[in-house]
């Protein structure tokens, strides 16, 4: 009796303790892995004049996250037009933006939108550091973009031939930085490669596709058909980063 008496004592004594706070969870950081781009033509004659607003509406109301940097295209189905990149910042980040201000607005609609002859639809990007032999931020002045568009149905698959391609880059040293769409229309890849030295890199290529491929016990006329049929189609471009025309 005396034994359950002690122990009723110290259950009470337990429960009459304070309550100590419970230590907060760590808030996670998102990831600042999203960039947002779209293109603008110029009109015919307005080309130099579209540079200097695009300079100066950068400069004026892109800063931080938010950053412009603009790229001249200057090969493909989108020659001569100019590629305006945000980012990188977060879903966070782009919730917490809100709405651009009347200010913002009217200065594009005035300066720059009466020079453009056509505009692309905006496109969100995200930085796939599984697939990618480069970091998301080591830029580069000049670089290749591939689209790849898969077929139906075909996402994973193609995602699974993009792993194969990043050990092939990786035996042969390119720099390749892959994104992939996310709600911005038909599902596609960019597997976009930063050219360290410029265009001469392509001079100095040493190995072959076909021998990386044999390094890694990989037969390329097999990978070449596995990206026939998890593709729809493909184009590829060569871009140049023009700072000039961008943030500060």
């Amino acid at each position: 009796m005396k034994k359950l008496a002690c122990l009723v004592v110290l259950v009470t004594a337990f429960l009459s303790l304070p309550a100590q706070d419970a230590k907060p969870a760590e808030t996670k950081k998102p990831k600042e892995n999203v960039i947002s781009s779209y293109r603008v033509f110029a009109k015919t004659g307005q080309d130099e004049a579209l540079k200097a607003a695009l300079s100066a509406h950068a400069k004026k109301y892109h800063s931080g996250a938010h950053r412009w940097r603009v790229y001249s295209v200057l090969s493909g189905p989108d020659a001569g037009a100019y590629h305006i990149v945000e980012g990188p910042f977060s879903w966070t980040a782009l919730d917490d933006r809100g709405d651009l201000s009347a200010d913002h607005n009217k200065h594009y609609e005035t300066t720059i939108a009466p020079l453009v002859e056509k505009t692309t639809s905006d496109v969100y990007l995200q930085y796939e550091e599984e697939l990618s032999t480069v970091q998301l931020t080591a830029f580069s002045t000049k670089a290749s973009v591939t689209a790849v568009f898969p077929k139906p149905g075909r996402g994973p698959a193609t995602r699974e031939v993009l792993k194969t391609l990043k050990k092939v880059w990786e035996k042969r040293g390119f720099n390749y930085a892959v994104y992939s769409s996310q709600m911005s229309g038909e599902p596609s890849y960019r597997l976009v490669r930063r050219f360290k030295a410029g265009w001469k890199d392509l001079d100095a290529e040493g190995v072959t596709q076909a021998q990386a491929m044999a390094e890694l016990g990989l037969s390329n006329t097999e990978v070449q058909e596995d990206i026939a049929k998890v593709t729809e189609r493909t184009y590829s471009e060569m871009i140049e980063l023009k700072p000039e025309l961008g943030s500060n």
